[in-house]
Parts: structure tokens; sequence; C-alpha cells
């Protein structure tokens, strides 16, 4: 039986959107800098404090990441998107189906 739900509006689909950019913004973040770390570390050395810090940062970037990537849910249904999906927003909600990318509904 397929329903006639409708989409998403315009400014839900925006929310979704922001919250894809920050995820995967806070993923490149933690990356970046875990890699430029360990260059330099392997390079040149980092100070004992630095390598402290650079280390805590990278803790504050991945539980910051982690909590946002949870937080997000469907417009409709309410479904955490994280549980499912990795930094990319998926096409449609897991459970209810509802289309996240175009201005129709659900899928059959």
């Amino acid at each position: 039986m397929t329903e006639n739900r409708p989409g998403l509006t315009d400014a839900e689909r925006a929310v979704l959107q922001r919250w894809q950019r920050r995820t995967v913004s806070l993923f490149a973040a933690a990356m970046g800098l875990l890699i430029v770390a360990l260059l330099v570390k392997t390079a040149i050395g980092l100070p004992g404090w630095l390598e402290v810090a650079a280390g805590s940062a990278f803790i504050v970037l991945a539980v910051v990441g982690a909590g946002f990537q949870f937080s997000a849910k469907c417009p409709r249904c309410g479904f955490r998107i994280g549980w499912r999906s990795r930094l990319i927003l998926p096409p449609a909600c897991p459970r209810c189906r509802v289309s996240f990318r175009d201005k129709g509904g659900g899928r059959p």
C-alpha cells in the first residue's frame, strides 16, 4: 500500500543539509588535526605540551562530532538519522522513507 506522504519543506531540508555539512566539517577538522600533528611529530617532533594539546583537541572534536552525528532527527517520524548513516545524509529516512533530497514524498 502506497501512502501519499507529503515531502519535506525547504526549511526542513535546509536543516538536514546544515547537519550534513557540520558533521562532515567536524570529521574533516578532527582528521586534519590528527594528520598534521602526526606528520609534524614524525618530521620534527613536538614538545610534550603541544602533543597533549593536539591530542586533547582531537578528543574534543571527536566527542563533539559524535554527539552531533546522533543529534539529527527525521522531521516526519523523529528517527535519529545518525544511527544509520555515516556523515552523509541518506537519500531517505530509513524508517518512514520520506525523501531527504527532493520535494517528493516517501518511497513506496
